[in-house]
This record gives structure tokens, sequence and C-alpha cells, in this order.
């Protein structure tokens, strides 16, 4: 199996077991409490219905707000995603529930349900971690630049020396005499590069199924290739000082 399918299909699933955890404690309070007190019970359907449309929820907001990012956040950064999102969802649940239920109704089962996503969320988040970068080392990397100050710094501060392995730094002048000089590496950064030269890279890097990360000149805006295999930060995140 293709690489890069094997480790997406592996990401998906690990994704999807999180969903799956943080709905089990409300699918535990709508069934053992609020399904048995709103004015018209549900069939075994509607219940279901119910558990799905929480389900979608949370995984939408996982989305808004970069919750599975297992690669690139730390575990509190993502833990504190992933709180932000189930609380949201309980939120809009809640008010759901009030509505079918035709009254403001007790808030313990949610509370209980929220105490227990906060421990699978963490376990989650927790093992995901670890076996992220167990299972996928640091990918050989090399960083192109213009001007690359503080660019070092930045992948050792936010965690980013698990995901990628930095072995060379190259200047863009002498990149360009010899663009062959990538050939030994899965990843390249371009820091501060024209868009003449970064476009060059960028279509060696989708001939080549090579990953690219670019951290745009000031006043730029991100770059986004049309290949699948190009992948990139978020500009604020490599823009820190």
């Amino acid at each position: 199996m293709n690489e890069r399918l094997k480790h997406r299909i592996q990401l998906t699933l690990a994704k999807i077991m999180n969903y799956v955890l943080v709905t089990i404690p409300f699918a535990l309070c709508w069934y053992f409490y609020y399904a048995k007190v709103i004015a018209s019970p549900f069939y075994r359907i509607g219940n279901y219905v119910i558990v799905m449309f929480y389900l979608i929820m949370f995984g939408t907001f996982c989305r808004v707000y970069d919750a599975n990012e297992i690669s690139l956040h730390r575990i509190s950064e993502m833990f504190y995603s992933q709180v932000l999102s189930f609380l949201i969802a309980d939120g809009f649940i809640y008010i759901v529930i009030c509505i079918l239920c035709k009254r403001v109704v007790t808030l313990v089962p949610g509370l209980l349900c929220i105490l227990g996503q906060i421990v699978f969320s963490y376990c989650w988040c927790r093992y995901v971690h670890i076996w992220y970068f167990r299972s996928f080392p640091a990918k050989k990397t090399i960083i192109v630049f213009d001007d690359m100050e503080g660019l070092e710094n930045l992948i050792n501060e936010y965690g980013l020396s698990k995901k990628f392995n930095v072995e060379e730094t190259m200047q863009i002048k002498d990149c360009m005499k010899d663009i062959s000089a990538l050939d030994n590496y899965q990843t390249i950064f371009l820091s501060d590069i024209h868009s003449r030269d970064r476009n060059v890279i960028s279509k060696y890097c989708v001939e080549f199924d090579k990953d690219l990360y670019i951290i745009p000149r000031l006043g730029d805006i991100m770059y986004k290739s049309l290949s699948n295999s190009t992948q990139y930060l978020d500009i604020t995140f490599l823009s820190r000082e």
C-alpha cells in the first residue's frame, strides 16, 4: 500500500475513534435520561438520529478548531480544541433537548456527560500523539531560504522537530542552480522565497511527490498548490516572533 495512503487511512481511523469516544458519554446520557423525559418519546430510529446528529456536530466543530491536527499540535493544544468543540456541541444539543422537552431540563446528566468526555478526550489526545510519532518518524527535511531568521528555532519551539528532521539549509540561489539537491529529502520548507522561484520548486515537489511547506513573504497569503501531496502550515503559526 502506498505510504501516503496508509498514513491517511490510519489518521482517518484515529479521528473516527475520537468522534465515537466523545459521543459515547452523550449517547449514554441521552438513552438513560433525556430520551425518557422528552415530551414525545422517540422510537428507536429517532434516538439513533439524535446521537448521529451529535456526532456530526462534534466532528464539524473539531474541523473548525483543528482539534485533530495530531502531527502539528501538542497534546495540550489538541485537548484544548477538543474541549472547546464538545462544549459547543453540548450547548447546542442541550438547547435541542429543552425544545424537545418543552421545558428547561436539569443539567446534572449533561455535566456528567462532559466529565466523561474530558476523560475520553484527554486519553485519546495522549494516546494518538504517542502512537503517531512512533509510527511515523520525523521526515528528512531541508529548508530553502532567502531569509530564514528564527525558522529553526520555531521548528523546535513548537514541537515540530518530532515531525521534521532538518538535515540541511540552503540558499535559494544555490537551490535554483541545482534543484536536484532536493532529491534526498521528503519535506521541503520554503522561507521568504520569491513567487517565481517558489513556483519552480512547487512544480518540482508535485512531480516527485514531495511534501512542501511555505512560509510566505511579509504581506503574502498562504500559497496553495493544486497537488494533494503538498501540505501547508497555518501562516500565523510560522509567523510568530
